[in-house]
């Protein structure tokens, strides 16, 4: 049993139903575009390298999101309706540096 509160019953992916109902085609590298350009992306990010002499760097902070334009979210909304829709952030990373946040 799942708690709806916490867990999306459906997450949004680049699905063919959700690509084809937001009339997109595949672009370059992670994206799908239409005739006014990029409208869906997927973004991943580094960052807080943790540096050594001995080692490579590495990140500490890491991440990724699917992006969408503003006009392609308000159709989705309006398709899927507003109450549906739930945008939430996950960012995984040391747990001490939360508190540096500002």
């Amino acid at each position: 049993m799942t708690d709806s509160t916490i867990s999306p019953t459906a997450v949004l992916v680049p699905s063919a139903v959700l690509i084809a109902s937001l009339g997109l085609h595949p672009g370059d590298r992670c994206t799908y575009c239409d005739r006014d350009g990029v409208g869906l992306a997927l973004v991943t990010w580094r960052a807080e390298y943790d540096t050594s002499e001995y080692e490579l760097a590495r990140p500490r902070l890491r991440g990724s999101e699917i992006v969408i334009r503003p006009d392609l979210l308000e159709r989705l909304a309006n398709g899927a309706g507003q109450e549906r829709l739930v945008l939430r952030d996950f960012v995984v990373g040391v747990p001490e540096l939360a508190g540096k946040a500002s």
